[in-house]
């Protein structure tokens, strides 16, 4: 009788044992399903900025295309000046 309440006694402490092994294995799986979530709403937001960080370096590009443009149209004017002054000068000799 002894032994067969021995035999109960452990294999109760072994259910026990593995029911509490579940719960903590089912901690762990919300922990981890918590993590991939926070995880994917990052990659979401980085995905995001990274998109409106794209556009913004195209518009910083195309001003700065823009004044470069502009910058050899006053350079070629302003050639076109020094050209000017010099025949000026040298027709004034």
């Amino acid at each position: 009788m002894r032994e067969r309440n021995s035999e109960v006694l452990g294999k109760q402490k072994e259910v026990e044992t593995i029911r509490d092994l579940v719960e903590e294995m089912k901690g762990i799986e919300k922990g981890l399903t918590q993590i991939m979530d926070d995880l994917r709403e990052k990659i979401e937001r980085l995905k995001k900025e990274r998109v409106e960080l794209l556009e913004e370096i195209e518009e910083y590009k195309k001003t700065g295309e823009t004044k470069a443009n502009t910058l050899k149209k006053e350079i070629v004017l302003l050639r076109k000046e020094v050209e000017s002054l010099k025949q000026i000068l040298d027709d004034n000799e």
